[in-house]
């Protein structure tokens, strides 16, 4: 005489409405229990097995936070995004700042010279730095200046005048 299988007929449910999941309990032919999870997301029934009913209230429970939540299974991080997360750390500790400092830097760079990419916006600023431009002297500004007179076309006693001050002036008259 062949013994009948026991089965449970517990169902455990985990929230309500249209992020309700399930748990179905069975003890399968080799006499293990399975828990099988089962839920229903983007019009389509999921389902997933548990060897273990802790796990799979567990779970559920994210499962039925992440409906609740609009996400998707797509919105989950993978490896791959972990490793990316934590190189692009490394770059922004290479000068000294957190990714999240990194990022604010480069939203306020971008909105400061919208249409323009930063790389072209930078090559601009390098060739047009005036803090770059080599020290010179008073004296020297000061030739500059009569030279640039004398090529505007001002009278020659206007241009003698604006040069070197006469020997004896102290600046204070």
């Amino acid at each position: 005489m062949t013994r009948k299988r026991k089965r449970r007929s517990s169902v455990v449910e985990i929230g309500s409405g249209p992020a309700r999941v399930k748990i179905y309990t069975i003890i399968r032919a080799d006499g293990y229990d399975q828990f099988t999870m089962a839920w229903k997301e983007g019009r389509r029934r999921r389902v997933r097995s548990f060897a273990c009913m802790d796990e799979a209230r567990i779970i559920a429970q994210q499962t039925n936070v992440r409906l609740l939540n609009g996400w998707s299974v797509g919105d989950e991080a993978t490896r791959r995004d972990l490793e990316m997360l934590q190189h692009c750390e490394q770059q922004a500790g290479k000068f000294g700042v957190t990714l999240a400092a990194a990022i604010d830097e480069w939203v306020s760079a971008r909105s400061a010279v919208e249409g323009i990419t930063l790389a072209d916006a930078v090559r601009f600023y390098q060739a047009n730095r005036t803090d770059l431009l080599a020290v010179r002297s008073v004296a020297q500004v000061a030739d500059e200046f009569v030279a640039s007179l004398s090529t505007k076309g001002v009278s020659d006693i206007y241009v003698r005048n604006c040069g070197h001050p006469p020997p004896g002036f102290d600046g204070q008259t």
